[in-house]
């Protein structure tokens, strides 16, 4: 089976000196590979249960575009 590609982007925001980090990640599917037929319970427990995922569709736009 072909693997899943997964795009991944993450943004750390900080002030001058460091002493503050903010970081936020996000990610989507590309091309869901062996995910289509393969589901994991104990990783499916642990998700967000967003219906249509428009949600963290968006929050991946938005952090995409702070390229």
């Amino acid at each position: 089976m072909e693997p899943a590609i997964l795009e991944k982007i993450q943004v750390d925001i900080g002030n001058a000196d460091q002493s503050i980090m903010l970081r936020s990640t996000s990610s989507r599917v590309e091309f869901p590979g062996y995910q289509a037929v393969f589901t994991d319970i104990v990783t499916e427990a642990g998700q967000d249960r967003d219906s249509d995922g428009s949600n963290h569709d968006l929050a991946f736009e938005v952090l995409n575009s702070l390229k």
